[in-house]
């Protein structure tokens, strides 16, 4: 792996004017990062394989369909894209989105942490009840609804959708010869 890779990234190293303050997580296709710019926290989330790659997956085509989704979905319950782009090179490099840094929890640990009532639980699922249904109403589709994907927000308790790497909406061309 070379310093051009996104998994050689180390903190305070910079992706454009991005500092990286360390790795929030990573997955087969992708790796997020705590980044700061002008005082403020955001993710950076990297796909791991580039536009040239041999890549079965297509990995950069679902980092470009991910972010078209997100871009459909704008939403104050839908983590928010601040700036994408290709790093270290804007042509042949690995594809980037910016997003917000969202302090809180997964929904597992929020609720192992919080041991909440029911009516905060109801609570919570009411407001991302009906951020699906705005969601699906665009004809955007998060297809991975799982407690990792959906982080409880410290300051209101309000869910938030992350991950939107299985995402489909309904102008995007298939990826996959068959069911996903």
């Amino acid at each position: 792996m070379t310093t051009g890779h996104p998994l050689a990234l180390r903190p305070g190293m910079r992706v454009g004017p991005w500092r990286v303050l360390g790795r929030l997580g990573q997955g087969a296709f992708g790796a997020v990062f705590q980044v700061e710019h002008g005082g403020r926290l955001h993710a950076l989330k990297f796909a791991l394989r580039g536009p040239g790659s041999e890549d079965l997956d297509r990995t950069d085509a679902r980092a470009i369909r991910e972010l078209a989704c997100l871009l459909h979905a704008v939403h104050p319950h839908v983590v928010r894209v601040w700036a994408h782009g290709r790093w270290p090179d804007a042509r042949t490099g690995f594809h980037y989105v910016v997003l917000d840094y969202v302090e809180g929890a997964t929904l597992a640990a929020w609720v192992k942490r919080e041991a909440p009532s029911a009516r905060r639980v109801a609570r919570l699922f009411s407001r991302l009840a009906r951020t699906l249904g705005e969601l699906h109403a665009r004809n955007v589709f998060h297809r991975d609804l799982k407690p990792s994907n959906i982080l409880v927000r410290a300051v209101d308790d309000a869910p938030v959708l992350v991950d939107f790497g299985s995402a489909n909406h309904a102008e995007s061309l298939p990826l996959t010869e068959g069911p996903l």
